[in-house]
């Protein structure tokens, strides 16, 4: 969604309001962490994601996401300016990582920024209170759209010299083996360069097998769309999505 998420924080024990600056590019890591909401009878328990600077529960702490219900989140730490937040989900969101344990006991997640350099520390991955999900596997059960029509970008593949632009494109044939195709779409309105969507079929690495539509039917049903199974690389070469959706629906 292009919504410009705003969250109360705490940053450095004072009380302010952040909006992700559109000058900074978010790292979207490998996959998600949050905290697990379990509402029974209309309530739900305060919690707190502490962050570790080593996988040890006695290491220093270096931020904290707390959680007040019913919907007061804060983020405390001297390590970051901006929290590196993410909605990943109608009104659901949580930190990205880039690094997982062999036990699954622990992520390295990207917490925030500091003076234009990405902050990561440690969390543990308690199931009883945390919920975590990779990209590779989330990314099958949404319909898509390539990520450079939102202002959701990862850091590492935005204005750099090797930068490959052939991950925004169609191919035929096996993903892998294919070539790269044209594929018309339609003309989107002013804030979307094309009109279409992308229901995910299957993957194979970080490719994946797409039913293409234009005009989207996402939210409506075009009269006379065109459509095509198509590859695509969802993934770049670290793991991060190419591709995102629409977190609050149509």
């Amino acid at each position: 969604m292009k919504r410009l998420m705003i969250q109360a924080f705490i940053l450095n024990t004072i009380l302010i309001a952040v909006a992700w600056p559109d000058k900074l590019w978010r790292d979207l890591g490998i996959g998600m962490i949050y905290i697990q909401q379990d509402w029974q009878d209309g309530k739900a328990n305060p919690d707190t994601l502490v962050v570790h600077e080593d996988m040890d529960l006695d290491s220093p702490v270096i931020a904290e996401y707390i959680f007040n219900p019913p919907y007061d989140y804060q983020f405390q730490s001297e390590h970051a300016d901006t929290a590196n937040l993410l909605e990943f989900g109608y009104e659901t969101q949580g930190f990205p990582f880039h690094e997982m344990t062999a036990d699954s006991n622990w992520v390295r997640i990207i917490f925030g920024i500091k003076n234009g350099t990405f902050q990561d520390g440690w969390v543990q991955t308690d199931l009883k209170k945390r919920n975590f999900f990779f990209w590779r596997e989330s990314l099958l059960k949404s319909v898509l759209y390539f990520d450079n029509n939102v202002k959701i970008r990862s850091a590492h593949r935005y204005n750099t010299p090797d930068r490959d632009n052939s991950h925004y494109g169609f191919y035929d044939g096996d993903g892998p083996n294919g070539n790269k195709v044209e594929f018309d779409l339609e003309p989107g309105t002013s804030s979307e360069k094309y009109n279409y969507i992308m229901h995910p079929i299957r993957t194979e690495g970080r490719w994946m097998e797409v039913r293409v539509v234009t005009p989207s039917d996402y939210c409506d049903q075009p009269a006379n769309p065109k459509v095509k199974v198509l590859w695509i690389k969802f993934l770049d070469e670290r793991g991060r999505p190419m591709v995102w959706y629409y977190t609050r629906g149509c």
